[in-house]
């Protein structure tokens, strides 16, 4: 007994100091890539309004989109811990949940914040709306709070398909089949959850399967192949999509070019994410202690998700930094 307790003790200090590495390098990549991103888009609005579009503003507005869509596919990567997260309470914790008890823990960890913090972005941003627009869009998660929301579907759908009887090929195709049902739009952001499903019960299972991610991250051919995959698929995307007509004729092929476009997209996002997550677990496997920086940084970064999209737009949209800076410099300037 006391063996067994040992090792069960191990593995959760283990899987804990993997969770806070992978963490940590997770939210530096995608912040990197985000705060770019939110800020290239402001910096566009304000070139807009200051009149000084020109080629060049034509196209830093085709490379904000790339960036867009990198960051649609970065935030991948947290939903995924997310998931590998969810695993490691279920499986070295051995929570004990139900869908009645992780409902109600889950609205108060991810809906509260996301109705209060909502709420102060809309009586910053929403102020020309209309009431009932503007609430239904703090609701939804405004701004990047829609996050939030979908992140709460994902751990209800996943808990009843991890707690379900289906075999690990029939959950493999329910999971695809949400995928591509993304291209619908539902409310409360359940769209997005059936895009994001996928990647979360992905994260249960890595953290089923531990001895398969330590292989697959120390195997170099692996991730070099990941990252020319990620790269190929993202490029043929970006080069291919100026090229598809805006408007179709026969509405049966618009569905199928979404479709296309969004197994396109989950394919880049997919080979994206397991290149970062398998690098993070490699960077993690080398680490024999959690310095107090580290644990600073995992404690806050729930926080920083918060605050960081709210304290961007304040300063670029209601300041005058954009006017003394310039649009090509300031998402520079942001990042840093």
């Amino acid at each position: 007994w006391i063996a067994t307790r040992q090792i069960s003790s191990d593995q959760e200090k283990s899987s804990r100091m993997q969770i806070i590495y992978i963490n940590i390098i997770v939210t530096i990549v995608n912040e990197m890539i985000s705060s770019k991103s939110s800020l290239s888009m402001i910096s566009l609005n304000n070139s807009i309004s200051y009149n000084t579009i020109d080629h060049r503003t034509t196209e830093y507005c085709s490379i904000i989109d790339s960036t867009g869509r990198i960051v649609f596919s970065s935030c991948v990567n947290y939903v995924l811990l997310s998931g590998y997260i969810f695993g490691y309470q279920i499986l070295v914790q051995n929570r004990q949940f139900t869908l009645k008890s992780l409902a109600r823990n889950k609205l108060k960890r991810l809906i509260v914040p996301s109705l209060i913090f909502g709420l102060i972005y809309g009586l910053i941003f929403y102020r020309q709306r209309e009431f009932l627009d503007a609430a239904y869009a703090v609701l939804n998660g405004a701004g990047h709070l829609w996050f939030l929301p979908m992140l709460f579907w994902c751990f209800l759908l996943s808990f009843m398909l991890y707690r379900s009887a289906l075999s690990h090929k029939t959950k493999f195709l329910i999971l695809l089949a949400a995928v591509m049902l993304s291209v619908i739009s539902f409310p409360l952001r359940l769209d997005k959850t059936l895009y994001y499903l996928f990647f979360f019960y992905l994260g249960i299972v890595f953290m089923q399967n531990q001895d398969i991610c330590r292989r697959l991250s120390e195997k170099n051919v692996f991730l070099i192949s990941m990252a020319i995959t990620w790269l190929a698929l993202f490029i043929s995307y970006e080069l291919v999509l100026p090229a598809l007509p805006r408007h179709f004729e026969s509405g049966l092929i618009e569905v199928s070019v979404k479709l296309l476009k969004k197994f396109w997209m989950f394919s880049y996002a997919s080979a994206g994410t397991l290149f970062f997550f398998m690098l993070a677990y490699r960077i993690m496997q080398k680490r024999t202690c959690l310095p107090k920086s580290v644990l600073f940084c995992s404690s806050v970064s729930f926080g920083v998700y918060l605050f960081h999209q709210i304290v961007i737009e304040v300063l670029y949209y209601k300041t005058s930094l954009p006017v003394l800076v310039g649009p090509y410099w300031l998402p520079w300037i942001g990042l840093g």
